[in-house]
């Protein structure tokens, strides 16, 4: 006969496999704005910020942080909107999630302007032309206080395991749509109404039939042109058998980077992530060439110089005789180890 203890953990665990419960964490957004594409707008400080998709576009970006248990990889992510007023016309009635290459500071952010004097790439903001989701506006949706959920899974999976680096995302109707909506901001009097995103591992959200495939939309703008460059930590220098340990790591482009070398010493390997890591079996100077390629396949290419020198002797000290009797003989230092040349 079962346990009252065995069943009512079992009942728990079943429980939190049902598709509807309660996300386990819920974060609020730290920054958010509009980027209006006539100048104005109510920026970073407003209690709303605004889509519309028409000949005045305006575009609301958000940032969310991750610490504490909010680090841990979920299994499912949604965020959660809710409206201030929203008007659901005739034309192209789905919101667009993108995410956003470049960070941008809220105080200052605009259609022009990211963080303070650094502009935008892209004037209303640099981020991949491909949505991360898509979600229908519907009737339902019109009016105030509606809850507007959109999965965002995967990209804040990528957030949390450091795939992507998280510069928040964009939110944005489709170019030429004439529906108007004005959600809460972080600033909203009504701690509840404001941005968040809701962290579920286990248990499932209820399933969104407002939810569009990403796939079947079109490429929004064009892939921001960054300038990329290369950065490392660690050796540069290392001995015959040792262990070696450097780091390369690209900015300024599209993140995720991906690492390819030639010219590597014997025994040391380039991982794809930008670890050049293992143990060198020949000594010399290698001129190595490291490639780094962007997310939106544009590549660089850097030389890097390594110097491996042999391992110094590990003999004893030679002894020598002075030649007087009951002397101790003197003890004679190794000649130091000098680097191998190419």
């Amino acid at each position: 006969m079962n346990s009252p203890v065995f069943a009512l953990t079992a009942l728990i665990a079943v429980t939190l496999q049902l598709p509807g419960a309660e996300p386990a964490l819920k974060l609020t957004s730290v920054a958010d704005a509009t980027l209006s594409s006539n100048g104005g707008g109510p920026g970073g400080t407003h209690p709303s910020f605004r889509l519309m998709g028409d000949a005045e576009k305006h575009r609301g970006v958000l940032l969310f942080e991750f610490k504490d248990n909010a680090t841990r990889p979920c299994t499912a992510a949604v965020l959660r909107l809710t409206t201030d007023k929203c008007w659901p016309n005739t034309k192209l009635q789905h919101i667009r999630v993108h995410r956003l290459l470049r960070p941008f500071d809220e105080k200052t952010a605009s259609w022009i302007n990211c963080v303070h004097q650094d502009q935008w790439i892209n004037p209303g903001g640099d981020f991949d032309p491909m949505p991360v989701c898509a979600r229908r506006l519907t009737k339902d949706d019109n009016g105030g206080g509606k809850a507007i959920d959109i999965d965002v899974t995967p990209l804040v999976i990528g957030w949390q395991n450091k795939a992507l680096p998280n510069y928040g995302l964009l939110v944005t109707l489709e170019d030429g749509s004439d529906t108007n909506v004005h959600f809460h901001s972080r600033e909203a009097q009504d701690e509840s109404a404001r941005p968040q995103l809701h962290l579920y591992y286990g248990a499932a959200p209820a399933k969104n039939p407002d939810m569009m495939a990403a796939s079947t939309l079109k490429p929004m703008g064009t892939m921001p042109q960054l300038k990329m460059d290369m950065m490392s930590s660690g050796d540069s220098r290392g001995t015959v058998g040792g262990k070696f340990s450097a780091k390369y790591m690209g900015r300024g482009g599209i993140a995720p980077y991906g690492f390819k070398a030639t010219g590597l010493p014997d025994g040391l390997t380039l991982a794809d992530t930008g670890e050049l890591t293992g143990s060198p079996t020949k000594a010399g100077v290698y001129n190595v060439t490291i490639t780094i390629t962007g997310s939106d396949k544009k590549s660089i290419t850097k030389k890097v110089s390594i110097d491996i020198q042999e391992k110094a002797a590990d003999a004893k000290p030679a002894e020598v005789d002075l030649g007087g009797k009951g002397d101790k003989p003197e003890k004679k230092p190794p000649a130091p180890a000098k680097p191998v040349e190419e």
